[in-house]
């Protein structure tokens, strides 16, 4: 334990001294040969998950709630996980006092994995972040000391389901590859808004191909959205909620999700803002059957875990006006952004955007600047509109 919290101390003073180096603002950069994205949000995110992580552990650690076991004091997890439920090696397990103690370094696995989530800037550190947090979940989740059955059938659900959902999400990047050629999340969008420099023969072929784009966003919103815990990709959520042991139903609910949301905003006001048309009302109906469905659902529970699960779920329905309205003005993320990842003119965005939505309904739209480059989304009714007025104003690809 000592040593968890050492550790997750440690990141969290690494992830301060980073923000106070200006390494969220004017040093914001991509690393790890643009695999891992230093800016602002991201070193917002990683200090919420890792105080999270610090909470939990405590939790993990606790051993005055739980009634005495032959006069031992037990935590939350089973004495030896390998041993089968009520044969006579888990009891004397229990008798000579043993304690699971490999949860601390699985939670150290699944830490980094969130760590790296929300900070990921390409596709395939996306998949890799999503199953280096995952595989450790799905082992905590079997490790329960009280119905020890039903935290392993749990854990089988959690681990098939999702199974599921990172075959989606896989299946969707390579979609998004095909279509664009990389995984980088600045080269897509670039292929996106249509501002890419270099196009081979290879890349003007698929860009016209709007399926691979659709198809590919939605599978990886798919895979996301099971994380987060979504109608209709929530149905997990009660039933692992109940059999985990309850500090890993809370370290779950607080971590992942905070892991999950910051890596669904990336995507979809990074890599996806020139497809804002077609996925906002996507999101405002996942929001709205979210919110609704977790609060039904949740009065006819008679498990308090299970019905925390489908609280929490309504309270997870995202709010993409709202948020567009904040990242608009600058107020939620200009203190954590660095200079170049925000447009500088505010006005003439908001210009701009009033005229892709005229022009959306069939008006001529605003002409604000230059013609700009040819645009594979003129059909979505923003012809006339500047490529740099096309994207989101709250795009957060660092430009380099």
């Amino acid at each position: 334990m000592f040593l968890t919290v050492a550790a997750l101390a440690s990141a969290f003073a690494a992830v301060v001294a980073l923000a106070a180096g200006g390494y969220g603002t004017a040093k914001a950069h991509v690393a790890a040969m643009g695999a891992i994205a230093v800016d602002g949000p991201a070193l917002f995110l990683q200090g919420t998950i890792l105080l999270a992580s610090v909470v939990a552990v405590f939790t993990f650690a606790e051993r005055r709630l739980d009634p005495e076991a032959h006069g031992n004091r037990v935590d939350s997890f089973a004495a030896q996980a390998a041993s089968v439920p009520g044969s006579d090696s888990e009891k004397a397990a229990v008798k000579a006092g043993f304690a699971t103690t490999e949860v601390f370094p699985l939670m150290l696995f699944a830490v980094s994995g969130m760590l790296i989530f929300p900070a990921a800037d390409d596709l395939l550190t996306l998949f890799v972040a999503l199953e280096v947090f995952s595989l450790p979940l799905y082992l905590l989740c079997a490790l329960a000391r009280r119905q020890r059955l039903m935290s392993q059938e749990a854990a089988v659900k959690y681990f098939l389901l999702g199974a599921f959902s990172s075959a989606f999400l896989l299946f969707g990047i390579a979609l998004v590859y095909g279509y664009a050629g990389s995984v980088s999340y600045s080269v897509i969008a670039d292929v996106v808004d249509g501002t890419v420099q270099k196009i081979d023969p290879a890349l003007a072929g698929t860009m016209g191909n709007d399926a691979l784009l659709l198809i590919g966003g939605a599978l990886i919103l798919m895979g996301l959205l099971f994380k987060v815990g979504a109608v209709p990709f929530h149905m997990w959520t009660p039933d692992v909620y109940q059999g985990a042991p309850t500090p890993v139903t809370g370290f779950m609910a607080a971590a992942t999700k905070v892991a999950a949301f910051g890596a669904l905003l990336r995507l979809l006001y990074v890599v996806l803002p020139g497809l804002r048309w077609d996925w906002r009302p996507v999101m405002w109906g996942v929001a709205i059957v979210t919110m609704l469905a977790g609060a039904v659902i949740a009065i006819t529970q008679t498990d308090v875990k299970r019905a925390a699960g489908l609280l929490l779920d309504r309270a997870r329905g995202l709010h993409p006006g709202r948020c567009d309205r904040h990242l608009e003005g600058g107020r939620l993320l200009r203190p954590l952004l660095p200079g170049g990842l925000l447009l500088r003119d505010d006005r003439r965005l908001r210009r701009g955007h009033a005229g892709a939505r005229r022009g959306r309904r069939g008006h001529a739209p605003v002409q604000v600047g230059g013609p700009g480059p040819p645009f594979p989304a003129d059909r979505r009714g923003v012809r006339g509109v500047p490529a740099r007025l096309r994207r989101h104003p709250a795009d957060l690809r660092l430009r380099r």
